[in-house]
């Protein structure tokens, strides 16, 4: 469904609203948007792997703003942790691998060791204490975990791997629409009607609730 469908749409269903105007409908769109895709976003991650994570499974909606392996830049190094900034179009997180070398043998990694792929956890920043405490779920080279603080990832250092490559996959904020830019939705073809319906029903509560408002205050002013 185009920019121009979604309005034409609004503008048959809601004829009789007063300042209805293209921007006013625009402005509707894009907060039931922002609503709906909330509304998808996983309610809680899994930083013991345990189950199915939410992630996994969650944002099927939303397939068309996710970004899948999106290399990272070189982060701001700490003694516990190194700390890589998410891109400012990174709404919700969806994992990160690393490509990394690793060792084996109780000694620290180093750049001469094997290099391999291995698959991250995230973590929301309650469980940063357990799971460095955790011998068994620490941050190591087969499961590296990333702690999510302030908009970065503050990835877990283990003196038995060295990050080469972080890639990081999540969830964009969606584009905002307009007419008069011809900027369309970008949600999936699949749910511009449910969008369109939620704009709808907004627009009637609210213009019900006005015309309840401007009688009530008529009523008074005629007593």
């Amino acid at each position: 469904m185009t920019i121009q469908d979604m309005h034409r749409r609004i503008e048959q269903e809601c004829f009789h609203v007063d300042g209805l105007f293209p921007e006013r409908i625009d402005e509707i769109l894009n907060d039931e948007i922002s609503a709906f895709v909330r509304s998808k976003l996983p309610k809680k991650r899994n930083p013991f792997q345990e189950g199915i994570d939410d992630s996994v499974i969650a944002a099927k909606d939303l397939d068309t703003l996710k970004v899948f392996r999106m290399p990272m830049p070189a982060p701001q190094m700490g003694t516990v942790s190194d700390t890589y900034q998410l891109p400012l179009e990174c709404l919700y997180p969806l994992g990160f691998d690393c490509e990394l070398h690793y060792s084996i043998t109780g000694r620290p990694a180093t750049t001469s060791h094997p290099r391999k792929i291995s698959n991250g956890r995230m973590v929301d920043f309650e469980f940063a204490g357990e799971i460095m405490q955790n011998y068994i779920k620490k941050s190591d080279y087969k499961s590296p975990a990333g702690v999510l603080a302030n908009g970065n990832l503050q990835l877990l250092k283990d003196k038995s791997f060295i990050v080469k490559e972080l890639y990081l996959s999540y969830l964009r904020i969606p584009a905002q629409v307009s007419i008069s830019l011809n900027h369309h939705c970008d949600l999936p073809e699949s749910v511009h009607s449910l969008i369109v319906n939620r704009a709808i029903a907004y627009i009637l509560e609210n213009s019900e609730s006005e015309r309840l408002q401007t009688k009530a205050a008529l009523n008074q002013r005629n007593e």
